[in-house]
């Protein structure tokens, strides 16, 4: 199963007031210590469920082909097979959408880190910056990977497509 956990970046204290929604948000603290260096700057993560008592993870997402693998330089094949194509279940594909906007707009420099994580070795490869739009039209597109952390920015210099 999935960890499907969103970075507020330059957040202080946590929202509570996110739009209606089908999904389960809490704030989560163990990640500040798996992901060390995407956690330097100051923010919350926020771990997305379909409800208050789904352990081990989440069914909000769900893999797309496991048996096609992002390939980046540097990357070796025992880590690049864990970076797989995934998407947000058609249900809760309204609400991921409004919640990550919702961040987005809540956080002080107008960025959120997206992140998946599947069942591998915790290693920080980051890509972006996006936007939201970019971001969501890649996910249409089947290309978004499981274990690759995403960052999503109102900044003009964000990759639009």
């Amino acid at each position: 199963m999935f960890d499907l956990i969103l970075y507020c970046i330059g957040q202080t204290e946590p929202s509570n007031n996110f739009p209606n929604n089908n999904i389960f948000i809490e704030s989560e603290e163990r990640y500040y210590d798996i992901w060390k260096c995407i956690t330097l700057t100051q923010g919350i993560w926020y771990n997305l469920l379909t409800d208050e008592n789904e352990i081990g993870g989440t069914d909000i997402c769900e893999h797309i082909g496991y048996d096609s693998t992002l390939v980046l330089p540097g990357i070796s094949m025992e880590i690049s097979e864990n970076l797989t194509p995934y998407k947000i279940k058609k249900d809760y594909m309204d609400s991921f959408k409004s919640i990550a906007k919702h961040l987005l707009n809540f956080s002080p420099v107008g960025m959120i880190y997206v992140l998946a994580r599947y069942q591998s070795p915790d290693k920080e490869i980051v890509l972006g910056s996006y936007t939201l739009e970019s971001y969501f039209s890649i996910m249409e597109q089947n290309n978004i990977y499981a274990n690759v952390c995403y960052i999503i920015s109102k900044h003009p210099n964000a990759l639009g497509l």
